[in-house]
């Protein structure tokens, strides 16, 4: 392999497990869209002979990429931590590798970075292939009391717009997920990396934490804009990333960890938009015991609101006011 023209800017780190396609994609992106000097690193999983073959010419012909190469699936947090030690850039770039960068993707994350030193991490907006937004801080809920964290987590009940106001203004979060995610490499060394107790998920709720309680922030830079396909899983990987006992493994222990709680949520509607039959939603409502489906109707339980006078914002009436989801106040029902 020769030797880059320049000292890379950013280190960008990609899993390779399976899906060849979709990490090819990924990589022309990064060729077509990445200005600044960047060097890729590739950890795979050792899931086929196929891909390390296909790796093993990309490494050949491609100074800018390195390829670490496991005999096994050694999990997400581990994998991603294998690269960071390999990374020679100051700033560390994880990218799910379903992901495509588009025109000007990485310049707002390193100015955002560069110009505030309490902020440790940055992310970008996440969108689908239709241009609705995938994530953006008004999907990503927290509840505190006080200055504890409850409970934190996904919550899809409406379908966004890349230009949507909602999720086009810079804010602070707890944490970020590692679709899209530049973090610095010297805090995230101070936090130990990912923590590899966590095997499949949780590692970037896990990673947001720690920086915050070392007194750093993760921001969300919207000027940034990622393209994930996010394509139906089946076949082996689908065995692999839902794999239930150990999903179940990785939240018992983060919950433990941060006593909080975790959780995604979808609306029915959401989930039949993107291509979710009813049968498949009614599956997911009775086995899953972190995903909850949000009906089109009240319970007992959210028709609170109408005896207190006020909502908390975890009402289900904020369901179907599309325009009050981003707002984080309490309200009363002469707002509704």
């Amino acid at each position: 392999m020769t030797l880059l023209a320049a000292q890379p800017h950013v280190s960008i780190i990609l899993l390779s497990l399976l899906r060849q396609d979709e990490t090819r994609r990924c990589i022309d992106s990064l060729f077509s869209h990445t200005v600044l000097p960047f060097e890729i690193i590739i950890v795979d999983m050792g899931a086929s002979e196929d891909i390390v073959r296909w790796l093993r010419d990309l490494e050949t012909s491609r100074a800018e990429i390195s390829v670490i190469y496991n005999s096994e699936n050694v999990g997400t947090s581990r994998g991603r931590n294998q690269g960071a030690q390999l990374a020679s850039a100051q700033q560390l770039i994880f990218l799910d590798n379903d992901t495509e960068v588009t025109t000007g993707w990485l310049e707002p994350l390193i100015d955002a970075i560069s110009s505030d030193p309490s902020i440790a991490a940055c992310g970008a907006k996440i969108v689908s292939d239709d241009g609705m937004v995938m994530c953006a801080p008004v999907q990503i809920r927290s509840t505190f009391e006080g200055d504890a964290l409850i409970e934190t987590g996904l919550e899809f009940t409406r379908l966004i717009r890349n230009d949507d106001p909602a999720v086009n203004s810079p804010q602070t979060l707890p944490w970020y997920p590692t679709t899209g995610l530049l973090v610095k490499r010297e805090h995230f060394e101070q936090v130990g990396g990912f923590d590899e107790r966590l095997f499949l998920c949780e590692e970037d709720k896990d990673l947001g934490l720690s920086l915050s309680r070392r007194g750093y922030r993760t921001a969300y830079i919207p000027e940034s804009v990622i393209q994930h396909h996010h394509v139906r899983q089946d076949g082996d990987y689908a065995k692999i990333r839902n794999n239930l006992g150990v999903i179940l493994r990785d939240v018992k222990y983060f919950e433990q960890k941060w006593q909080c709680k975790v959780f995604i949520r979808h609306t029915r509607a959401y989930l039949r938009h993107h291509g979710l039959t009813d049968p498949q939603i009614d599956n997911i409502k009775r086995f899953s015991f972190v995903n909850t489906i949000l009906e089109h109707k009240l319970n007992l339980s959210e028709l609170i609101v109408t005896v207190t006078n006020r909502c908390n914002h975890r009402c289900a009436m904020c369901y179907y006011h599309e325009h009050l989801n981003s707002d984080r106040q309490e309200l009363t029902l002469d707002k509704y």
